[in-house]
């Protein structure tokens, strides 16, 4: 909350009550008789006329220092092409239910055995859903998986992130949308390890 402090006494200004003297204070108002302190209040009283004002929203900076920097990266060979063939397996839709995203700009193929758990499932067609950006984050932070009917499940740990209540909890028992080639059942089984979901 900002408060405007403004006050007539000599060290701040004088005896009017011009704006040009006022003083902005992020103050929190708190009063011995309701348990409450005036935070920041020593600094206030020391503002005077002329001196520099600066307003703080929330604390956020303004500016961050940036740079550039080489890196050595590693490239995941044949991942563009896992990708690929995995939209192509669901039509180029994400397969979760009721979600009519077809765009493959807003599509990731991802993997249900994440690629640093799993090395020999890394390419397989069946260890890769087409989800939407949206829903792929879900996956991956073990918003949902799915059970071996391919039926959407959830966690027993309570979620009250709105994403979840609205784009996952209505969908739970539903089944994904149809594929050429199954999801694998054992990186289902390990995902659902990995993000602690019973079934």
């Amino acid at each position: 909350m900002m408060w405007i402090e403004m006050s007539r006494d000599e060290v701040h200004g004088g005896g009017d009550w011009a704006f040009a003297k006022c003083v902005w204070s992020p103050t929190h108002k708190n009063n011995k008789k309701r348990n409450q302190t005036w935070l920041f209040w020593e600094n206030v009283k020391k503002v005077k006329e002329g001196d520099s004002i600066e307003e703080q929203i929330d604390h956020v900076e303004r500016c961050v220092p940036t740079s550039e920097a080489l890196a050595q990266l590693k490239k995941r060979i044949g991942h563009e092409k896992f990708a690929e063939n995995v939209r192509k397996n669901y039509g180029n839709h994400c397969c979760f239910p009721n979600c009519d995203v077809t765009d493959n700009n807003f599509l990731i193929a991802s993997h249900i055995a994440r690629w640093a758990d799993n090395e020999r499932k890394r390419g397989e067609i069946s260890n890769g859903l087409c989800l939407c950006l949206i829903h792929d984050k879900a996956f991956e932070k073990g918003y949902f998986s799915l059970d071996d009917d391919l039926n959407i499940c959830i966690s027993k740990n309570e979620n009250n992130s709105e994403l979840f209540l609205n784009r996952i909890l209505p969908y739970v028992g539903k089944p994904i949308k149809k594929s050429s080639v199954e999801p694998d059942r054992e990186a289902l089984k390990e995902h659902r390890t990995r993000c602690d979901i019973l079934i």
